[in-house]
């Protein structure tokens, strides 16, 4: 088991075309009331961890192999080297370098900004008072496991927010005071550390951070925010009555209004996705799935692990198929005076050999028999950033 460029290329593809589709379908509502919030935050975790885990196992893949263009650009990328900086290298570890910079430029940037707004929004904090705390310990008898939150009132902010991974802090605006508003608001953020939403939020963050150049994933991202905000409003009622969940879905049309007065449109896009920010155009939908929420029969339960089901062992059997590059006829079939002294094979570091014959690749293989055939005829074998 290893990672390898064909594998990393596998990983990309395979959870990509997954995802795409899949948002898709999240975004009709019939198919999340019929599937659950659960089993599609689970489809994306499947995908999302195919992409995280881009390894291969080379004794039960089945090879597919491509030649032309893919076979012309995997060699220029991981097989020609070039000499950059006193040494020779190729150009795939040169990208990689690049790749691995920007990573941690986003990831600066993003800390930096982050940081930046904790300290504006809990500058002007203020303590919450004893009508809060009051609300808030009626709050937390809700649910049986207990997490430590923090609660603020702060004239920096204009709707209520929940932040923070360890120090988990809620923020109110100083204009909220109907105790009804306040239990509702309190309750939604709490469900939302209850259920770790910011962790799972902080984490994909990180994931887009890294896979930046990716569409998909910021897809991903954006209706996983979605998904769970809808999972904290159906979690919050699954237990009320018409009129509670009116009043509840009465709060969160408050609060939205209250939210962009006085700021610019934009202004902190790749931040407020930890603060749990509500997106105007998805409230209609969140109070449609509140009003319809019914519990589900156990058919459809078990009709939806069944389609779970499938695509893990779907998303299993993604690591049995993988394209590599293809080259030309077998040495034995082509009319090329090689010998020991003018070819060797090159260890890709992949599991797979470049028979190199004057600089120049004249084969691939993943076989182990012909190499250990050529290597019996006298062929030396080459290590990765030492060719001749």
């Amino acid at each position: 088991m290893g990672i390898s460029f064909f594998s990393f290329l596998m990983a990309l593809l395979w959870s990509s075309a997954a995802l795409l589709p899949l948002c898709i379908l999240h975004r009709n509502r019939s198919f999340v009331q019929y599937f659950g919030i659960a089993g599609a935050a689970a489809v994306y975790g499947i995908w999302g961890l195919r992409l995280l885990l881009p390894v291969e196992f080379p004794h039960i893949v089945y090879i597919v192999g491509l030649r032309g263009l893919f076979a012309d650009i995997y060699e220029y990328l991981s097989i020609d080297t070039v000499y950059v900086l006193g040494m020779h290298t190729k150009r795939i570890y040169i990208f990689g370098a690049i790749w691995a910079a920007s990573i941690l430029i986003v990831l600066i940037r993003w800390a930096v900004k982050y940081r930046s707004a904790v300290r504006r929004y809990t500058a002007g904090k203020v303590e919450a008072g004893a009508q809060v705390e009051e609300i808030m310990d009626q709050v937390k008898r809700i649910y049986p496991g207990k997490v430590k939150v923090a609660v603020w009132k702060s004239s920096n902010v204009e709707s209520p927010m929940g932040m923070g991974v360890f120090h988990k802090v809620i923020l109110l605006p100083e204009h909220i005071r109907k105790e009804e508003n306040l239990y509702y608001i309190l309750l939604h953020e709490y469900t939302h550390f209850i259920k770790r939403d910011t962790l799972i939020k902080f984490l994909v963050h990180i994931l887009c951070c890294i896979f930046w150049w990716n569409p998909i994933v910021r897809l991903l991202q954006s209706e996983l925010d979605r998904l769970l905000e809808i999972r904290c409003d159906l979690t919050v009622t699954r237990k009320m009555n018409g009129e509670e969940k009116s009043a509840y879905l009465k709060t969160i049309v408050e609060a939205v209004k209250s939210t962009g007065k006085g700021r610019k449109e934009g202004r902190e896009k790749d931040l407020v996705w930890l603060f749990g920010k509500k997106k105007k155009q998805d409230i209609l939908e969140r109070f449609q799935i509140v009003m319809d929420q019914r519990e589900k029969s156990r058919k459809s339960k078990a009709v939806c692990g069944m389609c779970i089901l499938a695509l893990c062992l779907l998303m299993g059997s993604t690591y049995l198929v993988q394209i590599q590059a293809e080259y030309s006829a077998p040495i034995s079939q082509r009319a090329i005076d090689i010998s020991p002294e003018n070819t060797y094979l090159l260890d890709n570091g992949d599991g797979t050999f470049a028979i190199v014959c004057d600089e120049k690749v004249i084969y691939m293989t993943n076989d182990e028999k012909d190499v250990d055939d050529l290597v019996s005829e006298g062929f030396s074998i080459v290590h990765e950033g030492k060719r001749k």
